[in-house]
């Protein structure tokens, strides 16, 4: 099955997307893919190209990426908080033909290193034009994907060096679903989700695309910062029901409540965090402020997302929680913590030397410090 499939295959009336004043049903979100699917089509994207997409979180992002990688191309998702020169090499390794991008960066980004955009074809702003009529009986062909037939390409953060593009598939997004998505967060049509993390992170595209679409909940997508101004006002707002964050902006948000600006938790039934581990003291502090626990994990771009997690009826501060069914893991050397399982990427994109260091007879070397204590649970060491 295809993302198009699995996605749209509920109630076509339930709110899919809420941003800003805007609500999509999923009706309305297929009809916008749909039209999205003709406009890559139109601008020659064919099977393997890559289509970069600069673009805020958004319907768009959401719309574009589906319709990428239902086509049988290769979406590219590239950070808008980038410099534009890390922008530049992304879109320059990735060799991407197509690229969706924002208005307000366009100018900035063609003109910075035009020598390294050889590969680009056709540069496309993205408008935003509600209202317009349903195409419903244009659909494109999308192909059933193969298991390993690429999908999409994230890019690491290049805290060790350049940024690599790990290479996905769709089946990896539906197996962190499987996993995760079931075993922890048990997504329901009834709930409403929101990351602080962005579409382009791997963990912000699980947090804001996966699990809510293919579980038939919302999505709420924020194109400003999300300061602790904006957090606030989308908590009393929009009300979700699971928040993703990292350490740094449940810290600030704790700030931010005591300094007088109160939070409205009331809605939320589980926070999660990732991307660096959090302080024991601060989830205590958050739970005992708002009575929501926060189920701190651990994942990676290279694979995709969570492999381990704190559980909501079992958490233990401090610790990046256990194993998740579908993965293994083993410690090699001083604590060298290694991961297998099926969403793991197939390696980076042309860069077969760091492919090999990294991904070595069907496990992934993560670059983190573990120890596992005796109830199976896994604490980071460095």
């Amino acid at each position: 099955m295809n993302l198009f499939d699995a996605i749209f295959s509920y109630d076509p009336s339930a709110p899919a997307i809420r941003c800003g004043q805007r609500e999509l049903t999923y009706g309305e979100l297929r009809a916008d893919t749909v039209r999205m699917a003709q406009a890559i089509v139109s601008l020659g994207a064919v099977r393997g190209d890559r289509v970069a997409l600069l673009l805020h979180d958004s319907p768009e992002f959401v719309e574009a990426f589906i319709a990428t990688c239902c086509l049988g191309a290769i979406a590219v998702p590239i950070n808008t908080s980038l410099r534009a020169d890390d922008q530049c090499s992304i879109l320059h390794n990735s060799g991407a033909k197509v690229a969706l991008i924002e208005g307000d960066m366009r100018h900035e980004l063609l003109t910075h290193a035009p020598e390294k955009l050889h590969s680009l074809e056709n540069v496309v702003q993205v408008d935003r034009i509600f209202g317009t009529d349903p195409l419903e009986n244009a659909k494109p062909q999308f192909p059933e994907p193969g298991r390993d037939d690429p999908a999409f390409i994230l890019y690491t953060s290049g805290s060790t060096g350049e940024p690599k593009g790990a290479v996905h598939t769709q089946a990896d997004i539906f197996y962190t679903n499987q996993t995760y998505g079931r075993e922890v967060l048990q997504v329901t049509p009834e709930d409403r989700v929101f990351s602080s993390s962005r579409l382009p992170f791997a963990y912000g595209l699980g947090n804001s695309f996966s699990f809510p679409l293919l579980n038939g909940a919302t999505t709420i997508l924020c194109r400003p910062k999300p300061s602790p101004d904006v957090i606030a006002k989308l908590f009393k707002d929009q009300r979700p029901t699971i928040f993703f964050g990292v350490p740094v902006i449940y810290n600030l948000l704790l700030e931010h409540h005591r300094s007088g600006m109160k939070l409205d938790c009331s809605s939320l039934r589980l926070c999660v965090s990732a991307g660096e581990a959090l302080p024991a003291h601060l989830g205590e502090e958050w739970e005992r402020e708002f009575g929501v626990p926060v189920l701190d994990g651990i994942g990676s771009t290279e694979m995709l997302h969570m492999f381990m997690s704190n559980h909501g009826n079992e958490v233990r501060y401090g610790s990046s929680g256990r194993l998740l069914d579908g993965y293994e893991a083993r410690l090699v050397d001083d604590g060298d913590l290694w991961i297998r399982g099926d969403s793991a990427a197939r390696g980076y994109w042309q860069n077969p030397e760091a492919t090999a260091r990294t991904f070595v007879d069907g496990w992934v070397r993560t670059g983190d410090l573990y120890r596992c204590d005796e109830d199976g649970f896994w604490f980071h060491l460095g």
